[in-house]
């Protein structure tokens, strides 16, 4: 074989600078350590949008809550029996409601924690 002459699998060097690959070849994933483990997103994905739903929840609970406890304290509500019973339930059934979304919370997160730690993420 001449110098000039190349085998014929060989597969020319390409300059960076002046590559036209498509987005397609110049993407190329390493595959995974494991490749029965899921991808992050995978994994991830529904733990953080439940956390997001979560969040928005617990934002418009805690809102809801500002809410009745002003209302214990105006003269229409305090003046009223039934509307301060009425509150007054409100208030603690929307304290319930939060703690347990507050403990969902925790939980979420602490397993969105555990995920990462395990997968390395």
């Amino acid at each position: 074989m001449t110098s000039s002459a190349k085998p014929w699998n060989s597969v020319p060097a390409k300059n960076p600078a002046s590559s036209t690959e498509t987005s397609a070849t110049s993407s190329i994933r390493r595959p995974r350590k494991n490749p029965l483990e899921p991808r992050r997103p995978e994994i991830l994905a529904p733990l953080e949008k439940e956390l997001g739903i979560l969040e928005e929840k617990i934002a418009e609970q805690e809102a809801a809550q500002a809410t009745l406890t002003t209302a214990l304290s105006s003269e229409d509500v305090s003046g009223d029996a039934e509307k301060l019973r009425q509150t007054t339930n409100a208030v603690e059934k929307i304290t319930h409601t939060l703690d347990l979304s507050y403990t969902r919370w925790s939980a979420l997160t602490e397993e969105i924690e555990t995920v990462k730690a395990k997968h390395g993420l």
